[in-house]
C-alpha cells in the first residue's frame, strides 16, 4: 500500500473503520496504517453501532479526518461526504438509543420485581 501511494499517480489511500469497533482496536488499526499517507477515514457500519465514541477517540487522536460515512449496507446509497453537523447527529441518536433501551430495561425489571 505504501509503494501504491508513494507512486505518484494520484491515489488517494482512506483508512475503512468500522464504528463497532473498541477504542483498542480502532487504535491499533490507524498505528498499523501509520507510515502511509492517508487522505481521510471512511467510517462503516454507523447504522450498527452503538456509539461513535471510540472510533471518533481514534480519528481525533490521530488527527485523521473523517471524510465518508456508510449508514447501511446498501453502497453506494449509503455512503455519504461526512459532515460534522451529519457526525453529531448520529452520535446524538445513539445515545437517545441507548438511553431508551435503558430505561426499556429498568421497566421490565421494575415489572418483574413487583
Amino acid at each position: 500500500l505504501h509503494s501504491i501511494v508513494d507512486a505518484g499517480i494520484g491515489i488517494d489511500a482512506y483508512l475503512v473503520m468500522s464504528a463497532t469497533s473498541e477504542l483498542t482496536l480502532t487504535q491499533e488499526v490507524v498505528d498499523a496504517f501509520h507510515k502511509v499517507e492517508l487522505k481521510g477515514a471512511i467510517i462503516t457500519k454507523v447504522d450498527e453501532a452503538t456509539t461513535l465514541g471510540p472510533v471518533m477517540s481514534g480519528v481525533i487522536r490521530h488527527e485523521l479526518p473523517v471524510s465518508y460515512i456508510c449508514n447501511g449496507q446498501n453502497v453506494p446509497k449509503d455512503i455519504a461526504r461526512a459532515s460534522k453537523t451529519d457526525l453529531a447527529k448520529s452520535s446524538r441518536q445513539l445515545v437517545y438509543q441507548a438511553n431508551r433501551r435503558e430505561q426499556h430495561a429498568v421497566e421490565i425489571e421494575a415489572a418483574e420485581a413487583g
